[in-house]
């Protein structure tokens, strides 16, 4: 469990520093990581078991 929640945090972390490098404006990166994160938070919750059923899509695939 703490393996995949690990891996989670680093997924979420990318991706929220992704959605950051595309804000605007300071004012705008601050509400793109409340949203982010309390999103991120909300999918880890409601899918933690399934984080053991299917693998983590990767970057490499787009």
């Amino acid at each position: 469990m703490l393996l995949a929640r690990e891996i989670f945090s680093i997924v979420a972390t990318a991706t929220i520093v992704r959605v950051v490098r595309g804000a605007k404006s300071n004012r705008h990166q601050i509400l793109l990581v409340r949203v982010a994160h309390r999103t991120v938070r909300h999918v880890f919750e409601t899918s933690s078991t399934l984080l053991f059923l299917k693998p983590l899509p990767s970057d490499h695939t787009r």
